[in-house]
């Protein structure tokens, strides 16, 4: 690895970013020794309601960075069918986020909660661990709120966080292979099971909605990614 002595995360993320601040706070209470948080990248704006990371990483002296699409000169994406892809980061940004990398020494990206696809030379060139939040592989393909709802909507006894090595496979398009279910548990790092409740059934069934079962899952997700970013660097040191 990089740093012999110093583990250096870069995280990666989109939105309020209460799980980045779970790692940060694991990192001052000594849970995750010899580590730190290198800088955290959102692609996301200062200015986007949705983004507090900005507050929490500047509230908690941890670089961040706004890299996307719209921050680089040019933006060059998958094309399929000759249509440009949506929903994933382009080939200039993914050339920031190595660049960023490199001048920080970093050794392992996280994705926590990071709302694109990642694609060109960061995918290819750095280990990168993601948290989804949901059961694989049945919410494969989903995000966000969808996730808790589409469990509800199949009608699993179990829901939980999964923490997983992004399979570097691309498709005939370009398009990376790592949100393949069956993929993300060849590579699985650590998940636990969250079960499905009574109470989530009604809310569900009255509603339509699942906020509780989302609340459940971030709430064990944030008590558990510290553990498993340690299993992930406990295997970049073994390989």
């Amino acid at each position: 690895m990089a740093n012999a002595s110093k583990y250096r995360i870069g995280v990666l993320a989109s939105g309020t970013g209460s799980t980045f601040e779970a790692v940060q706070t694991a990192i001052d209470g000594g849970k995750l020794p010899d580590t730190q948080i290198a800088f955290v990248i959102c692609n996301n704006g200062p200015t986007n309601p949705n983004a507090q990371i900005w507050e929490k990483a500047r509230r908690l002296g941890v670089n961040i960075f706004h890299v996307s699409n719209k921050t680089q000169e040019q933006c060059t994406v998958p094309v399929v069918k000759g249509f440009p892809v949506e929903g994933t980061i382009s080939y200039e940004a993914s050339e920031r986020m190595v660049r960023l990398a490199q001048e920080h020494g970093v050794d392992l990206f996280v994705a926590l909660g990071f709302m694109k696809k990642i694609i060109g030379r960061v995918l290819q060139e750095f280990p990168l661990a993601n948290v989804h939040h949901g059961p694989l592989p049945e919410t494969a393909n989903e995000h966000g709120i969808g996730i808790d709802e589409k469990v509800m909507r199949l009608g699993l006894d179990n829901s939980g966080p999964t923490f997983h090595w992004m399979d570097k496979r691309v498709d005939e398009n370009g398009l990376p292979m790592y949100d393949l279910g069956q993929h993300n548990m060849r590579l699985l790092i650590g998940h636990k099971l969250v079960p499905v409740t009574d109470a989530m059934r009604a809310e569900w069934q009255e509603y339509g909605t699942a906020a509780l079962l989302e609340a459940e899952d971030m709430r064990v997700e944030k008590e558990m990614i510290p553990d498993w970013i340690a299993t992930a660097l406990s295997q970049l040191q073994a390989a």
